[in-house]
């Protein structure tokens, strides 16, 4: 008889056998904590999102699923909005004493007001065209004194970095969440629909891939040469792209409106008696 042992001896530890678990990755209080706190910390979605190792779309939809988290999300926001008010107040006072050279003393040149109106305008559009066009200024003397003074240039840079809700935010929850849209019949609301935007959805998709491709360029032996737009420039389009949404909506509105609107004199004109 052989001395080797049978096979069901030959069986290993259970402990060898068992494979580790996946982290559990649920999204729990602990996780609405986190985010909250990089939230306040950063001032981004997506920068708050990456902190804790979560996507933008998994925040969204916990916000939306999740009133308190929402209120408090609303809230960390409105945080962010009133430290921005008192800062840009503090720069405001102390740039009563810096110079802005010979475009203070011009009369349809750069003047306090205009300037805090051009910075405001900034921070909530992120496109200079816009903010110049609000402050009644050319974007050439914006870039200029942007150019000659040194503390203009600094609030200009935090108006663009401290916004609490950005463009970007707003195009994310248009594409992704979507909006409720009235349904108009007879010239009434009888109803609503959950409407999504497929072509911001599309711009943001195509946005973050060349985000992606230009942190890494030579992959795959190619060389990206083509330039990045600039913030503005992203905001500015999502921004047009948002318009252009919302005016299509309310075309679409109108002609539900005039279409019911002359169902009903349709239906008035057969029920009236004839003449004679």
């Amino acid at each position: 008889m052989s001395d080797l042992p049978s096979p069901s001896l030959l069986t290993l530890p259970h402990w060898t056998l068992r494979t580790a678990a996946k982290p559990y990755a649920r999204w729990s209080a602990d996780t609405d904590q986190a985010f909250l706190l990089a939230l306040r910390l950063t001032g981004q979605v997506r920068a708050a999102a990456a902190a804790i190792g979560r996507s933008i779309s998994s925040a969204y939809q916990r916000r939306q699923r999740d009133a308190d988290f929402a209120a408090r999300w609303d809230l960390v926001v409105d945080e962010q909005q009133a430290a921005w008010i008192v800062a840009q107040h503090k720069a405001a006072q102390a740039l009563e004493d810096v110079p802005l050279g010979d475009h203070r003393v011009r009369r349809d040149g750069w003047s306090e007001a205009r300037r805090k109106l051009f910075l405001r305008a900034l921070s909530e559009t992120g496109s200079v065209r816009d903010a110049c066009a609000r402050a009644r200024i050319s974007s050439t003397a914006a870039y200029t004194l942007r150019r000659k003074c040194a503390r203009f240039a600094t609030d200009w840079a935090a108006a663009l970095d401290t916004q609490a809700v950005t463009v970007e935010q707003v195009a994310f929850e248009r594409a992704v969440l979507g909006w409720e849209e009235p349904i108009v019949q007879s010239g009434q609301i009888v109803g609503q629909r959950w409407r999504f935007s497929e072509t911001l959805l599309r711009a943001l998709f195509q946005q973050a891939q060349r985000a992606e491709a230009s942190a890494q360029p030579g992959r795959r032996g190619t060389t990206f040469v083509k330039p990045m737009p600039t913030r503005e420039e992203t905001n500015a389009a999502l921004a047009k792209a948002i318009a252009a949404a919302e005016k299509r909506m309310l075309a679409e509105a109108a002609l539900e409106q005039a279409g019911g609107a002359e169902r009903w004199r349709d239906a008035e004109e057969a029920l009236s008696p004839p003449d004679g």
